[in-house]
């Protein structure tokens, strides 16, 4: 609860602490529970005062702002490898604009020959062009301009926001920003957007502050509309309408004598228009015709483009963004806007927070709008809007470490939280994917890290609930309940029954092995599983009802006369410091802390050893001895590789004299054709497999043609080439699909799983003649009226059968989940092979009338 103006000792603004807050409320005792002492209180206060007087000094903030941004901006970005191809491919293109004599003129490149042509602001590119001179072809001279940009935002983040709504909002907005993939991954990398949103950001925040305080500092009006003009010289329409847009209502929005408006334009206004109009006009008229206009100022492209696209307009990939690339601030900025949209002013504020809170909104809704509307799915739509949402939740995050709990609103926020969380539990490739602006075909479906965000979304829900949703007033009055009864219980206690049920419905949720085998499958029939965990936790829980009634029963009567006064008040006294303003902003802090070291550490490492080359190379110069040289083949063109770029590109029959010549060659290859490569290598050299050195990337392999002593061959498809079936696990199979394959043997490891772990599924593959078509695999194992699914391509979609050769055997091994909800009983193995909607025709073997070919069964317990 929030104090009114007229219990306050002092005028809103003035720095003043509130008056002292009353008790919050208790919930209402239950009929058969004890009566309850008062709850520990949580004073409100602003949070410059309880809640941020652990924070370093005021001095301070700026400083140590530089320093986290230096650190994750610039100092680490010579230690994470260039992504390939898409910063690669900024490289080329801030190049192109000097060496290929346009440097007005950026055009993208089509999406298909049909598509007219997309025209791009050239501005943006001209800092990294700069760079790259300067500083040479490297990662720093490629990302200096986003990180110092990125930089900068952070700065002006922190300073507007301590200004107008405290230090601890500040520290959590720019924790949160420095925790956002979207904001962190296109700062640092030269990925098509982080000067821009870094510079939309600025200006956005710069305009708000411009119009929300009394008397705007001179370098505050200049950098305003500098910002302003920056952004709209890269962006566009878009980034000079959202500043303006937050600038205005804000300025509109406020409730008592709006402040005079001209004073806050004057020149630097009319210098910043002057700029942008300068700047499009230029790049207009290097416009081969005015239909590229469209494209050039609204991030679109052209209207015949536009009216033929069956994609447009959308908000998927915007939304994307949002949810994956801005977790976990995206969940939480429903909640902070419906707060300030529908909530009342902050009392203890300086004046004009609110209607900058306001010029937010605005803001961000003009950035979706203006971004999501003209940009069609096939073209790249980055939401430029990170810094105002981290501002937004700073904001929120503070407010909920001083204000009265609100149940109601922490539910809601914790529910979206965790359904996104879900969402993120075993993909990764949609982090990627919303990172890149693109489908990403080759990642790895899980991290072994990947379980640490999990964690830390679990420590912010769980300081949602004890602070936000005031979890911690129940703590005594349970306490006092369960361990000083101090009477019987009435036949029904929803006291006692609730949390039973709480219990067994997260009993069902988990489906131990004993829940859903019980009495076995004779016993229950056609029964469902849903309905079979009902009936055996309903006795369950009456049971354990009767035999805690009766323990309380017989708790009362022992206590009778005991006082439990002494640990009462210690508990009481131990939640009354918890509950503290400056606890719960210590304890937001170090989960967003921690969310930035996971996110900017652990995170941007992995993904870059999947997305560039760097790694490949110093992999090749640790293997390489003498003068051995490294080449490349079959790297795509358009990939516009930063590392081997100057590399000879190999062609077909020079990969081939090379890999049975006597003198070592290394070459990088793209791993997605390692199988076609395979077989030329296969062919030149006797058979033998190719060596790969490096796989750790999922997009490109570093292989040789010979193995010096001690190197490992790291080649799947070497592992997948057997000679025969392993005896003591394989069950033999004879089973002939379409006279071209044949499987000869499986098993699954463990050879009795139970619900909810992982099984390993091995099959092994023999090619009677060469395949004529790319079959995948399909695994049905049916039981119980369930289907555990493990359709995927052959050995890791790297070897597809049209490279398999007569005679060879080839295991393939596939993991999958039996999940918790499949009941234990015996299931039945199904394999068969398919292409689209068509399926391998079984000529001979144990199959049913669908192509089908039955193996066995599997046992699950």
């Amino acid at each position: 609860m929030v104090a009114t103006p007229d219990e306050m000792t002092s005028e809103p603004g003035d720095g003043a602490a509130p008056a002292p807050s009353e008790s919050l409320a208790e919930p209402e005792a239950a009929a058969d529970a004890p009566s309850e002492p008062p709850s520990p209180t949580r004073p409100p206060g602003p949070d410059d005062h309880a809640s941020a007087a652990w924070l370093p000094a005021a001095r301070l903030d700026l400083p140590l702002t530089a320093l986290l941004g230096a650190l994750l901006f610039v100092v680490l970005s010579p230690f994470i490898g260039v992504w390939e191809p898409w910063e690669a491919q900024q490289a080329v293109f801030a190049s192109s604009l000097r060496e290929g004599g346009h440097i007005l003129l950026a055009e993208l490149p089509k999406l298909s020959a049909n598509d007219a042509p997309r025209y791009e602001l050239p501005w943006s590119m001209w800092p990294t062009r700069i760079t790259l001179k300067l500083l040479g072809e490297n990662e720093l001279g490629l990302r200096l301009p986003s990180a110092l940009a990125g930089l900068g935002a952070l700065l002006v983040l922190m300073s507007v926001t301590r200004r107008l709504w405290g230090r601890l909002a500040g520290w959590l907005a720019v924790l949160g920003a420095c925790g956002a993939p979207l904001f962190l991954f296109h700062g640092r990398q030269s990925l098509g957007g982080g000067l821009d949103m870094a510079l939309l950001g600025m200006a956005t925040l710069a305009w708000v502050r411009l119009m929300a305080v009394e008397a705007p500092e001179r370098r505050w009006r200049w950098g305003a509309h500098l910002a302003t003009a920056g952004a709209a010289l890269c962006m566009g329409v878009v980034g000079l309408g959202v500043p303006l847009v937050a600038g205005f209502v804000t300025w509109a929005m406020h409730n008592e004598a709006r402040p005079a408006l001209r004073p806050r334009l004057g020149l630097p206004f009319d210098v910043s228009l002057g700029l942008v109009l300068v700047g499009w006009g230029l790049a207009a008229s290097a416009l081969p015709d005015a239909n590229g206009l469209v494209s050039l100022l609204l991030l679109s492209e052209p209207y015949e483009g536009l009216a033929a696209s069956a994609s447009w307009p959308t908000f998927d990939r915007v939304t994307h963004q949002l949810g994956y690339g801005l977790y976990p601030l995206g969940c939480l900025l429903p909640f902070a806007f419906g707060r300030v949209l529908w909530g009342d002013p902050e009392p203890d504020e300086v004046r004009g927070a609110y209607p900058a809170e306001l010029g937010l909104a605005a803001a961000f809704a003009a950035a979706f709008i203006g971004v999501a509307l003209p940009v069609p799915l096939s073209d790249g739509a980055l939401f430029p809007g990170a810094l105002v949402v981290a501002a937004v939740v700073g904001i929120y995050l503070a407010r909920t470490a001083r204000r009265a709990p609100e149940p109601l609103l922490a539910t809601a926020t914790v529910v979206v939280l965790m359904l996104v969380d879900h969402g993120l539990k075993h993909e990764p490739k949609a982090l990627a994917d919303a990172l890149v602006l693109a489908k990403v075909d080759t990642f790895p479906p899980e991290l072994a890290f990947w379980w640490v965000k999990r964690v830390l979304s679990a420590a912010l829900i769980v300081l949602l609930l004890f602070y936000q949703a005031g979890v911690w007033r129940a703590v005594v009055p349970v306490f006092r309940f369960v361990a000083y009864p101090t009477r019987a219980l009435r036949p029904v206690s929803w006291w006692l029954l609730g949390p039973l049920v709480a219990i067994a419905a997260g009993v069902a949720a988990s489906r131990p092995d004993w829940l859903l085998s019980f009495a076995g499958e004779k016993f229950w029939g056609p029964l469902n599983n849903q309905v079979r965990q009902l009936l055996i936790l309903l006795p369950c829980v009456v049971v354990l009802y009767v035999g805690l009634w009766f323990g309380v029963r017989w708790r009362a009567r022992r206590v009778a006369g005991r006082t439990d006064e002494p640990l009462a008040s210690w508990l009481g006294r131990l939640l009354e410091r918890l509950t503290q303003p400056g606890v719960a902003a210590i304890s937001l802090v170090s989960v967003l802390g921690l969310w930035v070291v996971f996110v900017g550490g652990a995170v941007a490492f992995t993904l870059a050893a999947h997305f560039s080359q760097k790694q490949i190379v110093q992999a090749y110069e640790r293997f390489a001895q003498g003068d051995a040289p490294l080449f490349k083949y079959r790297v795509d063109a358009k990939g516009a590789s930063f590392y081997t770029r100057a590399l000879t590109e190999l062609t077909p029959p020079q990969f081939k004299e090379k890999a049975n010549g006597a003198e070592r060659m290394f070459a990088i290859i793209p791993r997605a054709q390692l199988a076609s490569i395979n077989g030329e290598f296969r062919a030149a050299a006797q058979g033998r497999t190719l060596p790969v050195l490096d796989a750790s990337s999922f997009r490109f392999l570093l292989v040789s043609n010979q193995l010096a002593d001690g190197e490992v061959d790291e080649n799947p498809i070497k592992r997948a080439l057997v000679s025969e079936l392993p005896k003591d696990k394989a069950r033999p199979a004879k089973v002939n699909f379409d006279d071209q394959i044949e499987l000869v043997g499986w098993y699954i490891d463990p050879p009795n799983p139970k619900p909810g772990t992982r099984i390993e599924i091995s099959l092994y593959w023999k090619a009677l003649k060469k395949p004529t078509r790319n079959w995948k695999i399909f695994v049905h194992v049916d039981g119980s009226g369930a289907r555990i699914h493990g359709d995927h391509d052959p050995v890791e979609g790297l070897y597809p059968p049209t490279n398999w050769n007569p005679g060879d055997i080839i295991r393939d091994v596939h993991t999958t989940e039996v999940k918790s909800e499949k009941a234990s009983g015996r299931y039945t193995v199904w394999v068969g092979l398919y292409s689209g909607d068509t399926r391998a025709p079984v000529k001979s073997g144990d199959k049913d009338n669908e192509n089908r070919a039955k193996l066995g069964v599997l046992d699950v317990r």
